[in-house]
């Protein structure tokens, strides 16, 4: 009987074995069936057009005369990429990269030798609109008002004013993007002019004197090519042989076989005119160009915008070679920014003092400066200033540290007080001294007490230490 109970348990063991099997196969298949249904189940989100959310883009640019190509035919990923729920506009490429995607770089002209700025840098977008615009060409302004966004529109509105083609504008003589001449010309400068004002006409010849001006190297020598407040466009400073025309006076004849050379050296040229004791006036150190009769370094032979037939304009003609002046600091000298620039201390070409100075140092800064002169009658002088020698302390074309002065106030004064300055090298420092500020207890021009000090020594300390200095109620 026992043996019977196992076989028969042995038999539903396996049976058993074979129904679980079942039951678990039957369950894999209801879970796979129920993932199946919820993935058919799943929402499905339609792909949005940039356009469904940008629609205040829409209605700014699309409405345009002139749509690019691109954002017409609604291909925003052609030069962005897509940025989902997060709204930033970022492009494929850098700057004028994404541009050449599409234009290439030698049919913008990034091959020629000059090209304009905006596109040199990458910032196509200075003067397109990537976009839209009524404008023709994507320009952000119409016509010359595009280069007026950058060049000044001042120097193209004088009282006579170019008449290049009303049409064309600017592009009557410049190239937008790039040129192989200098100013983006079309072509060089005296052909371009030549292209509208006929050489062979008597009325061109007779204004030139009969000179072979299209062989010059230039018109801007006597013109200028914008605007001008001179009929003719003659520029506003005009050098008197030439604005009577008496180019004789300086060049040989018009019929010789090299009219436009000078009947004297350059170096003599000038002088046969100008009496160079005249432009001396009794001085004794005379600037280089004018020592050397380099009239032309700062002069234009023919005309010029600038008075006195300057190349540039007050201190910009200086500092073409003494370019160390022009560097930029925090406080400028009033006079060298001045209307008057460098000949308000500098006489152009000789001076009775070293340096060009048309007086000596102290009555110069006085001369501006009168209130300081007082501190000459103190009791006690600051060395320096006593012997009227400003531009020991003072740099007198600028400098980063207030007052003009010359370094940190501290190195300053150890050029003269070298003892002081390793005096000083202590582990406890008084915080003025630690910081460079000797004018907090030195007064730097003159004053009544010792060593210069702004005040009695008890009475300067407590300017600070107030606090510590006072009375103890009750104390000793």
């Amino acid at each position: 009987a026992t043996a019977n109970m196992r076989e028969r348990f042995a038999m539903s063991s396996e049976q058993m074995t074979g129904y679980l099997g079942r039951v678990l196969l039957g369950l894999a298949v209801l879970l796979l069936a129920g993932c199946a249904d919820i993935q058919t189940a799943r929402p499905q989100f339609a792909r949005k057009d940039c356009l469904d959310c940008h629609k205040k883009f829409a209605d700014k640019y699309l409405g345009m005369k002139n749509v690019h190509p691109m954002v017409k035919a609604q291909q925003c990923e052609t030069c962005h990429l897509r940025h989902g729920l997060i709204p930033k506009a970022v492009m494929k490429k850098d700057g004028n990269e994404v541009c050449y995607q599409c234009h290439a770089r030698d049919k913008v002209g990034l091959n020629r030798k000059h090209v304009h700025t905006a596109l040199k840098k990458g910032r196509c977008t200075d003067c397109h609109d990537p976009h839209a615009s009524p404008a023709s060409h994507l320009l952000r302004a119409e016509g010359n008002e595009a280069c007026y966004r950058c060049h000044q529109k001042e120097e193209h509105q004088g009282r006579v004013v170019h008449a290049a083609s009303p049409a064309k504008g600017c592009l009557a003589c410049h190239s937008a993007h790039s040129s192989d001449e200098k100013d983006l010309l079309l072509k060089a400068a005296v052909p371009l002019c030549l292209s509208c004002h006929d050489a062979a006409k008597p009325q061109f010849k007779k204004a030139h004197e009969g000179y072979p001006v299209e062989k010059a190297a230039s018109c801007a020598g006597c013109h200028s090519p914008h605007s001008s407040a001179q009929a003719k466009l003659l520029k506003t400073s005009a050098h008197g042989p030439a604005a009577t025309g008496q180019c004789e006076a300086c060049h040989k004849a018009a019929a010789s076989p090299k009219p436009f050379e000078t009947v004297d050296a350059p170096d003599k040229l000038c002088a046969n005119c100008h009496d160079a004791a005249d432009l001396r006036a009794g001085g004794k150190v005379d600037h280089a160009p004018f020592k050397d009769g380099l009239c032309s370094a700062c002069h234009a032979p023919h005309a010029s915008e600038f008075p006195k037939l300057a190349l540039a304009k007050g201190s910009q003609l200086c500092l073409t070679c003494h370019d160390d002046k022009g560097v930029a600091v925090a406080v400028t000298h009033a006079p060298v920014i001045g209307e008057r620039g460098c000949v308000s201390c500098h006489p152009p070409h000789s001076a009775k003092l070293k340096r060009l100075l048309n007086q000596e140092e102290g009555p110069l800064c006085f001369s501006c400066h009168p209130k300081t002169r007082e501190a000459l009658q103190s009791k006690v002088s600051h060395s320096p200033f006593a012997q009227q020698e400003c531009s020991a302390c003072h740099n007198p074309h600028g400098s980063n540290m207030p007052h003009l002065i010359a370094d940190r106030l501290d190195r300053v004064c150890y050029r003269c007080h070298t003892d002081a300055e390793a005096k000083f090298l202590r582990t406890y420092t008084h915080r003025p001294v630690a910081e460079g500020s000797c004018a907090s207890c030195h007064t730097p021009h003159g004053g009544g007490e010792p060593q210069l000090l702004k005040a009695a020594d008890g009475q300067l300390c407590a300017q600070c230490h107030g606090d510590l200095m006072k009375e103890a109620p009750g104390g000793v």
